[in-house]
């Protein structure tokens, strides 16, 4: 969440001097990287954001436009500032992917993940040219801020493990556990991620696919990333199901659910101050742990 809000009134000036008539406007819960408001306009809703920093919506914008040639289902942008005079802030005003996440759909999700893990596939093949989150500062290309994949694998990853002393946890058999799963993840290609690849971010309309949402976390990482996040995030069924949607467009082999167990824990262990995080990378070092003991007696 977003510590401090802005003027709401001076946000419905930005955009009634766009489309140029009044509209209404509805001030969402915010974001973890954005202020969200939700606008109607000729009985048409459009989905604004704000963002807190002094940084540019340019590089979220291009990587809509590329996933939309890709054909895959995510918020049109409709206009977007680097720096809008009267917020002094960026702005993009999006489409809308109609109807409701899936997590609450409250009826069966398999065609509806299949479909989701099909489009997370195609967005999981778009380069980008460096790791970590994308530069908003770059108004032209999509870069991530390391170099390398060992810079963004190892920033502060080892003080993250640390924090989990105090909390009971081995973290020297963590560390061990983490270097080894560095020398199968590494890679020189950076690939487009979500970064926050959840059933909330998996919409449907009337119970039919209608699209992915919210790439406020975008960055470039290894290309299962976001098969990672989710699996560390939702049951396993949930899973399976997105995971052989992926395979249906990106072949995964066997050794690629190795590399997405590695990846839920990282994803786990960047968050580990917070207590659901904690229980959440104990849980997933036992699903490590049961794996190993399982190949061993094969």
């Amino acid at each position: 969440m977003i510590a401090t809000e802005i003027d709401i009134n001076i946000v419905q000036q930005v955009i009634n001097n766009y489309f140029r008539s009044n509209v209404e406007l509805e001030q969402m819960k915010s974001g973890v990287s954005t202020y969200v408001y939700r606008v109607w306009h000729d009985n048409q809703l459009y989905y604004l954001r704000v963002l807190p920093e002094d940084a540019s919506f340019a590089a979220e914008a291009k990587a809509h436009e590329i996933m939309l040639e890709c054909g895959i289902n995510v918020p049109k942008p409709i206009y977007f500032e680097h720096k809008n005079i009267l917020l002094e802030k960026s702005l993009m005003l999006t489409s809308e992917i109609p109807g409701q996440c899936i997590e609450i759909n409250g009826t069966n999700n398999t065609d509806l993940l299949l479909n989701a893990g099909k489009q997370l596939a195609l967005i999981n093949s778009i380069k980008v040219d460096g790791f970590g989150f994308i530069n908003r500062n770059n108004f032209h290309d999509l870069t991530g801020e390391k170099h390398t994949f060992k810079e963004y694998y190892y920033d502060k990853l080892y003080a993250y493990i640390d924090s989990l002393y105090s909390y009971g946890f081995d973290t020297d058999n963590i560390k061990k556990i983490m270097d080894k799963a560095y020398l199968m993840l590494e890679t020189k290609d950076a690939f487009l991620v979500h970064g926050d690849f959840d059933s909330t971010h998996i919409f449907q309309n009337d119970g039919l696919y209608s699209g992915i949402i919210d790439f406020g976390e975008i960055r470039g990482s290894n290309y299962l990333y976001d098969l990672g996040h989710f699996k560390l995030h939702e049951d396993f069924d949930s899973f399976k199901y997105l995971a052989k949607g992926y395979n249906d467009v990106r072949k995964l082999a066997a050794e690629d659910y190795r590399k997405i167990d590695y990846l839920a824990l990282f994803v786990g262990l960047g968050r580990s101050k917070y207590e659901h995080y904690r229980n959440l990378v104990k849980k997933q070092l036992e699903v490590l742990s049961q794996s190993n003991m399982a190949c061993i007696m094969c």
